[in-house]
């Protein structure tokens, strides 16, 4: 199983916004091994987002109720 996290938006609801690139370049939607991972980059992003916020580089940080992490089905890719 894979996990991915998950942005609320008011067009398309939940949807996975994060995203990693290829040794070609090309852009990725980023998925986890484990929920724990999935988690633990989840936190990281929210906690340097607030210490931005606070040294007022940004207007608001994110709302944490904005995220969700879900077990998703595993896609192959084509080679």
């Amino acid at each position: 199983m894979k996990y991915e996290i998950q942005t609320f938006t008011l067009c398309d609801g939940w949807v996975n916004t994060w995203t990693n690139y290829d040794e070609n370049d090309n852009e990725i939607p980023s998925t986890y091994d484990t929920y724990s991972h999935a988690q633990s980059d989840l936190h990281a992003y929210l906690k340097d987002e607030l210490r931005e916020y606070q040294s007022g580089n940004i207007d608001s940080p994110s709302d944490v109720d904005d995220f969700r992490i879900v077990e998703i089905k595993e896609i192959e890719h084509a080679n």
